[in-house]
Parts: C-alpha cells; sequence; structure tokens
C-alpha cells in the first residue's frame, strides 16, 4: 500500500502479507475467509498523497478512501490466521523463518528494482551513443 505504516496496515498489505507468509489455504484458512476478518475491523481512511490541497484532476474533486486496521488489529488477525492454521502449537520458530525468507525474498527484489530504474535513469540522462558535436546542432 501507499500509506505509511504508522497509520495502520491497507487492505493490499494485509493480502500480500498473508499470501506471502502463506497463512492461508483452503482447508483450515480460506483466503476469502481471512480477508473477511481484515474487512470486519476494516474503517475508510482518507488517502493523502502529501499536500492535503491538491487533488487529481481524474478524481474530479473526490477524496481517495482506502480500508485501513490498526496495527493491533493486525496483529490479532494474524494470531487468529496463525492458531487457526495450526490449532494445537504455533511454530513460532517456523514462523519467524518464513517472515525472515520472504523478507529477504522482497529487499532483493526491491534492490533489482531500483537498480533497474536508476540504469534507466541514467540511460535517459546520458548523451548519445556517438557523443555529443556542438557543430552538428548549429
Amino acid at each position: 500500500g501507499g500509506l505509511p505504516f504508522s497509520l495502520g496496515v491497507d487492505r493490499s498489505t494485509f493480502c500480500r502479507f498473508i499470501l506471502d507468509l502463506e497463512l492461508v489455504d483452503q482447508e483450515r484458512v480460506p483466503y476469502v475467509w481471512a480477508v473477511s476478518l481484515f474487512d470486519a475491523r476494516a474503517c475508510w481512511v482518507r488517502a493523502f498523497a502529501g499536500d492535503l490541497d491538491y487533488c487529481d484532476p481524474l478524481l474530479e474533486n473526490r477524496t481517495p478512501v482506502t480500508p485501513l486496521i490498526s496495527k493491533w488489529d493486525f496483529i490479532t488477525i494474524v494470531d487468529r490466521l496463525l492458531r487457526r492454521r495450526s490449532p494445537n502449537r504455533i511454530d513460532k520458530q517456523a514462523f519467524m523463518s518464513k517472515l525472515q525468507a520472504v523478507h529477504e525474498t522482497l529487499k532483493a527484489a526491491w534492490l533489482r528494482q531500483d537498480a533497474r530504474e536508476r540504469e534507466e535513469h541514467n540511460e535517459a540522462d546520458s548523451p548519445p551513443a556517438g557523443g555529443y558535436d556542438a557543430a552538428k546542432t548549429i
């Protein structure tokens, strides 16, 4: 999501989190049921990019909103999903290992994307392959 984590967790971030950590399956923790836990606790929050006076012309002076849950509700829902997935015992070490693995995978993907964007930006700013010849531009 595009909102800061200090506001809470938005729906898209929550959905990605439960999929990445494989907290859902079709037997014990169906995806639709897990997302319904989010929806039951979500509050609609105005989503501003920064400048409160700016309004995207495509929105026709409407304020965009997004469903958001508090960080406390997020932890409560994740706990409920884990307990339903493993009713006898939650393997905390396995969960933390999975969380760390997802973190490393996403971090590597973000670094690759950042490097690719920097490379594209540098290519756009560099002079043509033949070099710059001021005499030819006049």
